[in-house]
């Protein structure tokens, strides 16, 4: 990870990750159908990317975001028998919110400079 460059990660076959891409993730993640298990997981990762943002820890926030988009629906179909899918768990659609209002306050370094 780059350390000179904050709240970039770049990933293979991906552009580098910023507040707005990721809040863009989050909005997108919300509209998914996923495996109660899957969800699970991702209830996992969201609780540390809150953590990190917490923590001030931006790009470890960027690096949960891959993890997330790696958990997504399949682009392939379904077959009889699978595992059927849900949308967001109305625990997880709050994290999801919580996590888009964080990321959209100024951060604190830009309003310390603006007064």
């Amino acid at each position: 990870m780059n350390k000179e460059l904050p709240f970039l990660v770049v990933v293979a076959g991906s552009r580098p990750m910023n507040r707005s891409v990721l809040v863009e993730l989050l909005g997108e993640v919300s509209g998914w159908k996923l495996t109660v298990g899957r969800w699970e997981s991702i209830a996992r990762v969201l609780d540390e990317m809150d953590e990190a943002l917490r923590d001030g820890r931006e790009e470890g926030a960027a690096s949960t975001s891959e993890r997330v988009r790696l958990m997504g629906p399949k682009r392939i179909r379904t077959k009889l028998g699978d595992t059927p899918t849900v949308a967001a768990p109305p625990e997880i659609r709050e994290r999801l919110n919580r996590l888009v209002l964080v990321l959209g306050e100024p951060d604190r370094a830009d309003a310390d400079s603006d007064e």
